[in-house]
């Protein structure tokens, strides 16, 4: 637990001894301390965002109670405090791939000395106590412990594990105090840095993307390892591994699976890997994006999962793969109402492929009497187009 303030402390030693009852405002007086470092933690992750010394999660989250990593604090102390540079003499780590994102800052703190290896180890996913960051963050500004320690007061006990939000903390104090010392425009230098990181990571999404759309697996891979984003989008909102499908390269939608890339992302038009797939009659695609955990619950623009389209479509392998490899919900409504097998009855043209399509349906289970929003069933849909295979087949499933 975190060391309370010494106001509080002491008053609660007061009581201990045998003094009167503590007044209310006593009582809830630690709360609220902790309501305000919390705060003023928040607003110091904003302002180290702003400046990129400080990134957020995946669902944009800063999850400043997380327990801070060595990797985490030495790219947040390369970045606050402007110091790029040593680290193009080299290092050598038993424990950090050179492409690794941290690799970088990792070089730089260890060739100043900042954060110190063990045996070649980094141990980037490792923690830190309150007593390492303060030491840290002293050794990156040359200043005495004890000064350091005293910005860290609000939350600093000694070995308690350090958090995001406490590094947060006082990196954006020792920045500030660093900037009134030295008189430098440290704003200003992180920002041409982290700027100059931006327009170079700009450069690389732009050549991977363009790599893909040559088919350069090669090239693809090389990009990858230099550091660009797998999931980078283009104008129309596209990811390598979409870019592969729309222009039917299997292989290399393959290899961007197992580079890492989220299959699950949407275009700017809603569609995603295996909804294209599966609405253009991919199979290829639909089971290869199936076999790395496409999530079957995306909908399209119309709220319709894969199945739908290819249902409507007249996709039957895309249709028999989804109901027999996939988790997918065979009675999913979209936006229109209609499930597959009323997209099947109504958008059919009541030839083979659709016929096979609403067997196939009903043997996973499809409703056979839920209807649209008018009320209007697959079989009573199916009469008044005069499909009487797929009426033989509604009524033998017990349509009406």
């Amino acid at each position: 637990m975190k060391k309370l303030s010494t106001k509080l402390a002491s008053l609660l030693l007061i009581s201990a001894l045998g003094t009167t009852t503590l007044p209310l405002s006593v009582l809830h007086a630690e709360p609220a301390i902790k309501q305000a470092l919390t705060q003023d933690m928040e607003q110091a992750v904003q302002e180290l965002a702003k400046l990129r010394v400080m990134t957020g999660y995946q669902d944009g989250s800063m999850k400043i109670h997380n327990v801070l990593t060595r990797a985490e604090l030495a790219k947040m102390v390369v970045l606050a405090f402007g110091l790029q540079g040593k680290a193009n003499q080299g290092a050598t780590f038993t424990d950090v791939y050179s492409k690794a994102w941290h690799y970088k800052y990792a070089a730089e703190v260890a060739a100043r000395d900042i954060m110190q290896t063990k045996d070649g180890r980094f141990e980037a996913n490792g923690t830190l106590t309150d007593a390492e960051l303060v030491q840290i963050v002293a050794k990156a500004l040359n200043r005495d412990v004890k000064s350091v320690e005293k910005w860290a007061q609000p939350f600093y006990s000694e070995r308690s594990n350090a958090t995001r939000g406490e590094a947060a903390y006082l990196l954006n104090i020792a920045r500030q105090a660093s900037k009134a010392e030295v008189g430098q425009p440290v704003e200003e230098q992180v920002n041409q840095e982290n700027q100059k990181g931006v327009k170079d990571m700009e450069k690389l999404n732009g050549d991977l993307l363009a790599a893909v759309k040559q088919g350069n697996q090669v090239l693809v891979v090389k990009i990858l390892k230099d550091g660009a984003n797998i999931d980078t989008t283009d104008e129309r909102g596209r990811t390598s591994a979409m870019i592969a499908v729309h222009t039917n390269q299997l292989d290399l939608f393959k290899l961007l699976v197992k580079q890492g890339a989220n299959i699950d992302i949407r275009e700017n038009n809603k569609d995603n890997p295996l909804l294209f797939a599966g609405a253009e009659g991919k199979l290829d695609f639909v089971k290869a994006a199936i076999a790395a955990g496409a999530d079957t619950t995306i909908t399209n623009r119309f709220g319709g999962t894969a199945l739908i389209p290819a249902a409507d479509r007249g996709h039957v392998e895309v249709v028999r793969e989804l109901l027999t490899n996939s988790d997918v919900k065979v009675n999913h409504v979209n936006n229109l109402g209609w499930t597959a097998l009323l997209e099947a009855v109504i958008l059919g043209d009541g030839g083979k492929h659709h016929q096979a399509i609403v067997n196939l349906l009903i043997e996973h289970g499809a409703d056979v009497n839920l209807a649209d929003n008018d009320g209007v069933t697959p079989l009573q849909h199916a009469k008044s187009r005069g499909y009487q295979e797929m009426i033989d087949a509604l009524e033998r499933a017990g349509g009406k």
